[in-house]
């Protein structure tokens, strides 16, 4: 925020108060967000676990396919 409040031509006082609110909300929420993630921590990393399966599943897709089409296309220029 303080660039735009320079770009905007607001002097420094004027936008200290905002951008001192809006960092003092963004760090409470951090600092909760921090809080609940460790008292879920089991549950966090289930999540995270299924996630990376999921991913994995899809990937290996996404590979395998990529590799039928490039192998198509090389069979068609090769005729």
């Amino acid at each position: 925020m303080p660039p735009f409040a320079g770009v905007a031509g607001l002097p420094a006082a004027r936008a200290l108060v905002p951008a001192a609110v809006a960092s003092a909300i963004w760090y409470a929420f951090l600092a909760f967000a921090g809080y609940e993630l460790a008292e879920n921590w089991e549950a966090v990393k289930g999540v995270v676990a299924g996630t990376n399966r999921a991913l994995a599943v899809a990937a290996v897709a996404v590979a395998a396919a990529a590799a039928v089409w490039l192998w198509r296309r090389s069979r068609r220029r090769q005729r």
